[in-house]
């Protein structure tokens, strides 16, 4: 098996190298966003904007929606944080929350939904988990930015809250990963030459090993 995994090495290096340099190009050329795109949370959607990278503004955290994304080995039952996703809501939608709790009323199903995704050491650094909440940690009013992410491959639990309690589709969710952004020119140039390299190596190992290699010996005569 390793004598296989030796020998396959420098076709990987190339091929490997050549598709994630395809990666770099649309950067290269000036495809990539240099800023974040500005826009309200309460304008965000699906279809707008086009940008990945948002700054999300005029809107807040709402703590006690927070829902963790966990992973549980079914040898020793032991659990692993993943992420955890939180509502990001404008300040009015907090208050008409607030009023329903208060009020025991049933409030309106909101026609999407906007999470942020954050990684677990991200979050716990700066918020508390909604069984540790007090009065003021209900709504933290914070400007978001970050990348856009699958909105479909969500945790089993995640999707459930969405299609059942929120009943949405999933289509209607916006989920921006916190503190993401894409690969900028810098990174990508550099990026390059260290591919560029490793596919130069991979192809000069390859050609020397056909080279030498035994030939087959003459046919008799």
């Amino acid at each position: 098996m390793l004598s296989l995994g030796w020998r396959l090495l420098p076709y990987l290096m190339v091929l490997g190298g050549l598709i994630l340099l395809l990666g770099t190009l649309p950067v290269l050329i000036g495809g990539a966003e240099t800023t974040p795109t500005s826009v309200a949370v309460a304008d965000v959607s699906v279809e707008s904007p086009k940008a990945k990278w948002l700054k999300l503004t005029g809107g807040g955290l709402y703590l006690p929606g927070a829902i963790v994304d966990e992973e549980i080995k079914k040898s020793t039952g032991a659990r692993k944080t993943k992420a955890w996703y939180v509502p990001l809501i404008p300040e009015s939608e907090a208050v008409e929350r607030a009023k329903s709790i208060v009020n025991g009323t049933t409030r309106p199903s909101p026609g999407k939904l906007v999470l942020v995704r954050f990684d677990p050491d991200e979050f716990l650094r700066s918020y508390p988990t909604p069984e540790n909440l007090k009065p003021g940690d209900v709504f933290r009013a914070v400007q978001v930015e970050g990348l856009r992410s699958s909105n479909i491959l969500f945790p089993e639990r995640l999707k459930d809250f969405v299609r059942s309690e929120l009943q949405l589709p999933l289509e209607s969710v916006v989920v921006v990963k916190f503190g993401d952004k894409p690969l900028q020119r810098e990174s990508a140039m550099t990026m390059t030459g260290v591919l560029a390299g490793l596919v130069f190596v991979g192809v000069l190992w390859i050609i020397k090993r056909f080279r030498s290699s035994p030939k087959p010996p003459p046919l008799p005569v």
